[in-house]
Formats: C-alpha cells, sequence, structure tokens
C-alpha cells in the first residue's frame, strides 16, 4: 500500500504543478497577468504529532504515514499557490489606463474589504469619471483631501498621516453608525472634505459646482461670442484639472475652438497640464519673486500682460 500511495500523492502534486503552468500559459497575453508558483512542503508524522490543518494533511497525518508512507514518515504535500510580482515584460497596448510599474511597489485600491495592494493596472474610468479596475474597485493615489488641501490649511507636511487617518476614521464612523457608504463619492472630498460632511450630517445634495455657477451666469454662451478666453487662479497646476473652474472654462472653450489662456500667482506641474490651456502666464518666474508678486500685484499682473501681449495676439489672429 505504500508504494500506490505515494504514487497517489505524487500524482496530486503533479497535477496542482500542471494546473498552476495551464493557467500562467493560458493568460500569457493578459494584460498585468502574474503568474502563479507552487511552493511546496514536507509534512512529518508522529515525531511531531502536528494537528492536521486540512484534509489532505489529515491523510497524511500520523494515521496514515505509519501505515502507507514508511519508515521515515513523511511527505511532500502542496503548501500553497502564490504569485510572482518580479517585473514582467512591458509592451505597448494601445490603451491609456493600462499602467505597469517598472521595480517595487503596488497600486493601493479600495475594495469592500478595505484597502488592498496589486500590480495590475490594467484600469478603466467608470460612469462618475473614477479611475477603477476591471472588477470595478476604486484606484486610490496620493492626493486624497488631506494631502491636496491639508497644506494649503497650514497643516505641517509631518502630520497629514495623522490628519488623513483621522478621516478615515470618521468614515468608519458614518458608515458603521449611519450605514452610509460615501467616502468614496464624487465630491466627498472637495474643500478638504466639507462635501462629505456636508451629505453625511446634513442630507446635502452635492453637484458640480462649475456646471451650476456656469448655467446660472450663461457662461457658455458667452464663451461661444467670445475671440480668446482668459481664466486664472493663484495656483495652477495638476489640482487645477480636479474640477475647478479654470479647468472648467478650458473645457468650454475647447468646446467652441476658442483659443484660451491662464494666469496665475504660481505654474507647477505643467507637463500634467497637457492641452488643457493654449498658453500659460505665471507671475512668479525667475524674474519675479513670491514677496514682489504679493505686494505689487497690479504692477507685476500688467507687466506680464504687456510682456505676453504679441503671443496672446498670435492666437487670436
Amino acid at each position: 500500500m505504500s508504494g500506490m500511495t505515494s504514487l497517489v500523492q505524487a500524482a496530486g502534486v503533479i497535477e496542482q504543478k500542471m494546473e498552476t503552468v495551464a493557467n500562467n500559459l493560458a493568460n500569457v497575453n493578459t494584460v498585468g497577468f502574474k503568474e502563479d508558483q507552487t511552493s511546496f512542503r514536507e509534512v512529518l508524522s508522529t515525531v511531531q504529532r502536528v494537528v492536521p490543518e486540512s484534509l489532505e494533511e489529515r491523510f497524511l497525518s500520523h494515521e496514515y504515514l505509519d501505515d502507507y508512507v514508511g519508515m521515515d514518515k513523511s511527505a511532500v504535500i502542496v503548501d500553497e499557490v502564490g504569485k510572482n510580482f518580479e517585473p514582467g515584460r512591458m509592451r505597448s497596448t494601445g490603451n491609456d489606463l493600462d499602467f505597469a510599474i517598472a521595480n517595487e511597489g503596488f497600486f493601493t485600491i479600495e475594495t469592500p474589504q478595505g484597502e488592498r495592494f496589486t500590480r495590475n493596472g490594467h484600469f478603466e474610468i467608470d460612469s462618475e469619471g473614477r479611475i477603477v479596475t476591471s472588477e470595478g474597485f476604486l484606484v486610490l493615489g496620493e492626493k486624497g483631501a488631506t494631502r491636496s488641501y491639508g497644506p494649503q490649511k497650514g497643516i505641517c507636511v509631518n502630520d497629514i498621516d495623522v490628519h488623513e487617518s483621522r478621516l478615515k476614521r470618521l468614515a468608519d464612523v458614518v458608515e458603521n453608525e449611519l450605514n452610509l457608504s460615501i467616502r468614496n463619492d464624487k465630491g466627498a472630498g472637495a474643500a478638504g472634505g466639507l462635501g462629505f460632511g456636508l451629505k453625511a450630517f446634513c442630507d446635502a445634495t452635492l453637484v458640480n459646482g462649475f456646471d451650476l455657477i456656469s448655467e446660472m451666469t450663461s457662461l457658455e454662451e458667452a464663451v461661444m461670442s467670445s475671440d480668446l478666453i482668459i481664466t486664472g487662479e493663484g495656483s495652477i497646476d495638476a489640482q487645477s484639472m480636479m474640477g475647478k473652474a479654470p479647468f472648467g472654462v478650458a473645457k468650454l472653450a475647447h468646446k467652441h475652438n476658442k483659443p484660451v489662456v491662464a494666469f496665475c500667482g504660481i505654474l507647477k506641474d505643467e507637463e500634467a497640464l497637457g492641452n488643457v490651456f493654449d498658453k500659460v502666464f505665471p507671475m512668479v518666474d525667475s524674474e519675479v519673486s513670491v514677496e514682489e508678486a504679493i505686494n505689487d500685484s497690479s504692477k507685476v499682473l500688467k507687466n506680464k500682460v504687456d510682456s505676453c501681449r504679441l503671443m496672446i495676439e498670435q492666437l487670436v489672429s
């Protein structure tokens, strides 16, 4: 019987290995797929008297090893099937939302079980304009309410994680006590989390602020009848594309094929802005300091407009 049992056990191990290899081959062209790896371990008999963890180990435990395995009282079983997270070969997929991590690291996603990590960078845009996984899980980033607005409101960089954990705790309490899962709702993080508070405790309905003001002021009609659109903000950066007024103005301008320029105090993340604006003119540059721009803003703005007049006229002509 020992020889027959050893063959059965060996066949099971080989079958598991073949299934793993077959699954890897079947997904060789799947974007973001990470190959499975099978690991094995030796199970000892009565010497250790370990309580079996599974049916497979129970079969190979004390009562059976004595009869079937032989004098060495041990056997090899499949320990687990894990993922190989080594960087794979990168290739272009033609999808702007396919990402790959070249070195160490993971994408963070929000699941019903909480935050989880993945290296699968095959993402989509959901009906609310959010980046999600193919399963619909929200992709998280470093620009939450605390990191985006905290420093603007006086929070020290070293205290950001503390305040972020407090906001997360608040969201957990609202979810558990009020049965409201709204932490990922669009606009919940607006104004440093004010949108979340109003929706959770005041039964407020969140609407896009730019769309509301645009409709009330007939902004689109004004854009259509203009030759040049000028907008601006204190700091134009990647946040400007997260529903802020200059980005909304630029979208309307592009919709009606109107040139759009922006004036700002400081320009950051210029590459992230792409072609949102035809031209951006920051007040602070190599010739003007922050202090000068604040103390004599009217003069600095006039000088900037005068120096940029030719470029602006070329956009209109």
